[in-house]
């Protein structure tokens, strides 16, 4: 079944700047705007313990700002983010996120966004 869904992938011609995600405000993030760069995949939740790295990915984006980008993922897959997308640009704001920061997104499981599946499941060739 996994070697099915790696040719299915692979058929599609899906990579990871085709791909492209929703933020908290309804907008689109086109990954392909990030060509060029490293790119830092970070799960966020607002009631998490870790949520006070917040400041140290912010120093990250900063620092490296011409060579990297950090996006935050909210999801409440792991059962830490009990806002809504409009609460999660509120506290984003309130903690002075200037990273890209996608909507409130499904993780793991059957129903994770397609950034997700893509990373579970990486594809040999040309991306």
């Amino acid at each position: 079944m996994q070697l099915l869904f790696y040719l299915l992938l692979y058929t599609a011609g899906g990579g990871f700047y085709d791909l492209t995600l929703r933020t908290p405000d309804g907008n689109t993030l086109h990954l392909s705007d990030y060509k060029g760069k490293k790119v830092l995949i970070v799960n966020l939740a607002s009631a998490s313990r870790w949520a006070s790295q917040l400041d140290h990915l912010e120093e990250l984006q900063r620092r490296y700002d011409s060579n990297l980008v950090v996006i935050g993922i909210p999801s409440n897959s792991f059962g830490n983010e009990p806002l809504d997308n409009t609460g999660i640009s509120q506290w984003n704001s309130d903690q002075h996120v200037n990273f890209p920061v996608a909507e409130k997104s499904v993780v793991s499981g059957a129903t994770q966004i397609a950034l997700y599946q893509w990373l579970q499941y990486p594809v040999i060739g040309d991306y």
